[in-house]
């Protein structure tokens, strides 16, 4: 996982809030106005898109080709329903209330110390000179109110040990001294605190954020390839639970990697009852196909025994380990026959749900090098009927293959476009907004497939939409008649869409 551009846009957002604060800017506003000149979460998008496709392909073993990720990237999958675009949005709040509450209490403690540090003059009585006796413990006191470790000790001490001699002159202008050079050190401590500050809020914490969302997306985009891959394989029946080799503490990972949930053997689930995946951020948790007749299976049909298949693990764990899942309580509880899976941390009996939508087997002969050309599905075939060519056509439609853009040649139906021209009496419609492609999309599905007389599909789709009205233009007469029905032209590059007289199907 490289977050190249994304840690770039992190180091610049600390550099902007460290001028911004030196100009006297308010906390709140430097960090507002940083983050919106280097946007980190929008760098962290546009990263994790690209990779979380190549790691859906990689999933997959490259066998589908790389416009099915696209749409399946940015949809939904935790439980919280958050689609990445979703959770960056949020991120970005999160990292910019973040930054400035850190350094806000940064600030504050700052203010605190200086206090402090100064108001001890007052207590020893700053108008007067400090009798001798009193000094050791004055100076202990000033020291003690400092942060050594923050502040870096050896380097506060020899400041402090220079306050201790200029007391000990015992004169006005020593004391004087001693009170400047407390607040040179204050002022010196607090820029080394307020740095680090700055520096955790944007380089440890916001880059910790920022890793812990890719890592999660790309781990469950690889999973969804690795699903897309395995879900049509007969061969395939089932599916291996394996924990990362860097698993770094127990949890209901540990459960499902070594119980039987199922009678198929431990870790072992049938296709359509594996877990979510990743089960909590930073899970690398990951799945190895089963074949049959493997030697992992001591059944190759399931049997559902999940309560029983859970205490049977929980028996052979020690009290620690079942406790770091059930918790204190409720590791009581289950002993005392409350159902395991009501007290288990990250069991949510959800089921894991691929991204990638199967394609249609009637597809997958005219599939090369990643592609569909449109004429090879628009033919039929030896042995076809009418109704298997427009079935197929039906499922190119809701298939990646589908081209779900206008061809470039779209304005010149369309009023006010620059390729538009009244002079050549085109049939047109009113503004491009009334024909956005989502609701042009929408009309295709609703709409009658056109064949020809040999049955072939003749790469129309005549589409009804009542409530945008198009004009037809006689190009003998220029004559204009309103009109609420279209033809699609569907081709390799994308659609071009018509208005038409309304006639019946």
């Amino acid at each position: 996982m490289k977050l190249t551009r994304t840690n770039k846009t992190i180091d610049d957002f600390e550099k902007e809030i460290k001028r911004l604060l030196a100009k006297g800017c308010a906390v709140n506003r430097a960090v507002s106005l940083a983050y919106k000149k280097y946007p980190v979460m929008k760098s962290l998008h546009d990263e994790v898109t690209n990779q979380a496709i190549q790691e859906m392909s990689r999933g997959c073993g490259g066998k589908l080709p790389v416009a099915v990720f696209h749409s399946a990237v940015n949809k939904a999958w935790a439980g919280d329903g958050f689609t990445l675009s979703k959770r960056i949005t949020k991120g970005s709040n999160a990292v910019v209330s973040l930054v400035a509450k850190t350094i806000k209490e940064a600030i504050k403690r700052n203010d605190t110390i200086e206090e402090t540090a100064l108001s001890l003059f007052d207590g020893y009585g700053a108008k007067k000179l400090l009798p001798t006796e009193n000094i050791p413990a004055f100076m202990q006191e000033l020291v003690d109110c400092f942060p050594l470790k923050e502040y870096g000790k050896s380097e506060l001490l020899k400041q402090l040990s220079i306050v201790e001699s200029r007391l000990k002159r015992h004169t006005a202008g020593g004391l004087k001294a001693a009170y400047e050079l407390v607040k040179d050190a204050v002022m010196s401590g607090n820029d080394r605190l307020l740095n680090k500050a700055i520096y955790t809020a944007t380089q440890e914490r916001t880059r910790y954020y920022a890793r812990r969302i890719a890592r999660t997306e790309l781990a469950r985009a690889y999973h969804d390839g690795f699903m897309a891959q395995w879900a049509d394989d007969n061969d395939c029946i089932a599916f291996k639970w394996t924990l990362s080799s860097k698993h770094p503490f127990c949890d209901i990972c540990d459960l499902y990697a070594e119980a039987d949930l199922y009678g198929m053997g431990k870790g072992i689930f049938p296709k359509n009852k594996v877990p979510v995946l990743p089960v909590h951020p930073h899970c690398m948790c990951h799945l190895r196909p089963v074949i049959q007749g493997s030697d992992l299976l001591t059944s190759e049909k399931p049997k559902p025994r999940i309560e029983r298949g859970g205490r049977e693990w929980f028996d052979d764990q020690s009290t620690m380990t079942r406790q770091d899942i059930l918790g204190i309580y409720g590791e009581k509880a289950v002993r005392s026959g409350v159902s395991w899976t009501k007290k288990a941390r990250g069991y949510s009996g959800k089921f894991f749900k691929g991204r990638l939508k199967p394609i249609a087997d009637s597809l997958k002969p005219f599939i090369k090098d990643g592609s569909i050309n449109i004429e090879d599905i628009a033919k039929r075939h030896d042995g076809e009927t009418e109704e298997s060519v427009c079935s197929r056509v039906w499922d190119y439609i809701d298939s990646p293959y589908f081209t779900r853009e206008f061809t470039p040649r779209q304005g010149i139906h369309i009023k006010g476009d620059r390729l538009y021209s009244k002079a050549n009496k085109k049939s047109y419609y009113l503004n491009a907004s009334d024909i956005p492609i989502s609701e042009v999309l929408k009309w295709v599905r609703q709409g009658t497939v056109r064949t020809t007389n040999k049955g072939e599909w003749n790469k129309r789709i005549t589409v009804t939409h009542p409530d945008v009205c198009a004009i037809l233009v006689n190009k003998e007469t220029g004559e204009e008649t309103k009109t609420f029905f279209s033809t699609v032209h569907v081709s390799n590059k994308g659609l071009h869409m018509v208005p038409r007289k309304g006639r019946k199907s």
